[in-house]
């Protein structure tokens, strides 16, 4: 899509047109009102190879002022990548533990929902 090169022209303009302290001085004002990003991209699907070798896993951080969470999909798998001060978050080493948890607690959840399902179906089709 035209977004990213649009987005990219802009912000190469407007540094021009306003200078690199007005542009810094933005970022900071926009980013001083958050305590943390999320983004999440989806990856390949399918394993990628570069220079004839396949990529085992894909890994991003963003650079920002602020705490991060980055999470990437990547040939069925997911990868997490976490950025925080430790200076304002103590036990951060706890948010990877935590986020395992939660996902851990879909999966059972999500195969409740499945068993659920099948026998409502195995049901509906005794009574047929």
């Amino acid at each position: 899509t035209p977004g990213a090169w649009a987005t990219k022209s802009l912000n190469i303009i407007s540094a021009k047109l306003l200078g690199a302290k007005f542009q810094s001085n933005t970022i900071y004002d926009f980013m001083s009102r958050h305590s943390m990003v999320f983004t999440n991209v989806p990856g390949p699907i399918a394993p990628v190879r570069i220079f004839g070798s396949e990529m085992k896993e894909l890994v991003f951080g963003v650079g920002n002022l602020v705490n991060q969470v980055s999470v990437v999909s990547y040939a069925g798998s997911v990868g997490l990548s976490l950025v925080v001060d430790e200076e304002e978050v103590k036990e951060a080493h706890l948010i990877g533990d935590f986020f395992q948890l939660e996902l851990n607690n879909l999966k059972d959840a999500a195969a409740e929902i499945e068993a659920k399902a099948a026998e409502e179906k195995a049901k509906a089709a005794e009574e047929r």
